[in-house]
């Protein structure tokens, strides 16, 4: 169910901002948000009024987009206000009809297309898309509690979820920043060096000396174009590197499943970063079955949900491979088995005797997955930080090796003379 914003003409005024066309007497310019599933939908709807439609375009795609995001306390709001409301006894649908009605979207354009799809009879999922303020993983969480009728527990597992993802991107974000910085005065001193100094020495060389012998000139010319093309390498990588970043940046948050998964495969190969991304989803896949399990959800269906709460391939694969095995009769332990948990924590599940206990278990494994999250981005920043040095550093010697040479030459030049 989609929001789509139809002008069409009736022979009657219909609503308040209703126009008399131009040209045509007795019949009235609408501009009208309708829901529906296509634009033949919306058509229909309008020729079955007697009117004539005159365009009909979506409100925006049923996406994620850069320019519906909000910020991440508003959105943390939002999911709050609808548990609380849930909490009290609403359903899931008024709750969030009664939050976009007492104004916590600011786009009131946003706000008017969810409410139609609301008022329209559509489902809290597809309002909830109709809004494009939360990723796919929260979606899907909210769509599987809508499909099974445990919207309570689902909003509280996307109000967990929302929450420790993202406190795990203000962790990668906060490494990444810190060796762009790193990276940025690295190329700062490279490109002065590139274009100031080395030029300086070139030009200046070792000219005005009647002594300099020919193999000292070669010598000192020779260390002077290798420091050129050592600083000139190092220009490209950076930009290079900057692409990559950029990339994997990107396809690391895109709404492609395939690139997200080539992006993140490349990823989990880098130091340091992808241990990082690895405990991070793990904990926000584990926070998610601990919050649908405290609610008395069934762990199959728990596992379910946190299958789909993750995009990490190998966090989706432990969850959907253990509802698959208990589903053939394995118990709790054995379907969990995985190389992505490991020893300490296969005993720690394994030492369960009820489904509170196997909650508190998971709640206890997310909480040490974060603390390794965290300190496997401090590792991250720090690699970065020695690999700017080093990368700058190379640069750096070269060129004091060429003015090494150059004052060598010049005082034995003066010496001579």
């Amino acid at each position: 169910m989609n929001t789509w914003r139809v002008t069409y003409l009736l022979p009657r005024v219909e609503l308040a901002n209703a126009v008399e066309e131009r040209g045509l007497p007795g019949q009235y310019r609408h501009v009208n948000l309708v829901s529906a599933r296509d634009d033949g939908e919306v058509i229909s709807q309008v020729r079955a009024r007697g009117g004539v439609p005159l365009s009909v375009t979506p409100v925006h795609p049923p996406r994620l987009r850069l320019r519906n995001a909000r910020s991440a306390a508003r959105r943390e709001r939002l999911l709050q206000a609808m548990v609380l409301s849930v909490h009290s006894g609403l359903s899931a649908t008024t709750a969030l009809q009664r939050a976009l009605e007492s104004g916590a979207v600011a786009d009131d354009d946003i706000t008017q297309a969810a409410l139609t799809v609301l008022r329209a009879g559509g489902g809290f999922s597809d309002a909830v898309r109709t809004l494009g303020m939360f990723d796919e993983s929260t979606v899907a969480i909210l769509e599987s509690g809508e499909r099974t009728g445990r919207m309570r527990d689902s909003l509280q597992a996307a109000l967990d979820h929302f929450q420790k993802r993202a406190n795990g991107i203000k962790a990668m974000v906060g490494a990444v920043t810190w060796t762009l910085f790193d990276l940025a005065f690295a190329f700062v001193s490279i490109v002065g060096m590139r274009f100031s100094l080395l030029p300086s020495i070139a030009e200046s060389g070792l000219k005005g000396q009647r002594n300099v012998d020919a193999a000292a000139q070669a010598s000192f010319e020779q260390a002077l174009r290798m420091a050129f093309i050592v600083n000139d390498a190092a220009i490209v990588f950076t930009f290079v590197l900057l692409g990559v970043t950029a990339f994997c940046v990107l396809g690391h948050f895109s709404q492609n499943p395939e690139l997200r998964r080539r992006v993140d495969a490349f990823l989990r190969k880098v130091p340091a970063l992808g241990p990082a991304l690895e405990h991070n989803a793990v904990s926000a896949s584990f926070t998610v079955a601990a919050a649908m399990l405290r609610g008395g959800v069934t762990f199959p269906f728990s596992a379910e949900v946190a299958a789909r709460a993750t995009q990490y391939e190998p966090a989706h694969r432990l969850w959907t491979q253990a509802r698959e095995r208990v589903a053939n009769g394995l118990g709790v332990v054995r379907a969990m088995q995985s190389s992505l948990l490991q020893t300490s924590e296969m005993l720690l599940l394994a030492s369960h005797s009820s489904q509170a206990q196997l909650a508190r278990v998971l709640g206890d494994i997310a909480t040490q997955r974060d603390a390794l999250a965290m300190s496997a981005s401090r590792r991250f920043a720090v690699v970065m930080f020695l690999g700017s040095l080093a990368y700058s550093g190379i640069a750096v010697l070269f060129t004091l090796w060429v003015v090494y040479l150059q004052n060598e030459q010049l005082m034995s030049a003066s010496q001579g003379f």
